[in-house]
């Protein structure tokens, strides 16, 4: 297993440099992507949490079918409300924040 950890946590990709990269990753070996998508995308669960120049999450989507055609395994990691201090000052989030 070669892994490449991408991190929205600091950055919001383009999803066209993303394809591109996804390419290049798998000419150089990789088969496994970790994608921290941290507040980068739309979630039905918690609009509130994103960040103002989102991505829609159908292009999530295709980024992991892009990824999954390439032969990538995609392994998601989600915050824990305990570090997702992106979320922690949000008003409909206190009720969970001590």
């Amino acid at each position: 297993m070669k892994t490449f950890h991408i991190d929205f946590n600091t950055t919001l990709f383009r999803p066209e440099y993303i394809v591109r990269w996804l390419h290049e990753l798998a000419e150089l070996g990789f088969d496994t992507l970790l994608w921290e998508v941290e507040n980068a995308f739309e979630w039905r669960s918690c609009p509130e949490c994103a960040v103002p120049d989102t991505l829609p999450i159908a292009e999530l989507k295709h980024l992991l079918k892009v990824a999954r055609e390439l032969g990538f395994e995609n392994i998601p990691l989600f915050q824990t409300l305990g570090t997702a201090n992106m979320c922690s000052s949000l008003s409909v989030m206190r009720i969970y924040v001590r």
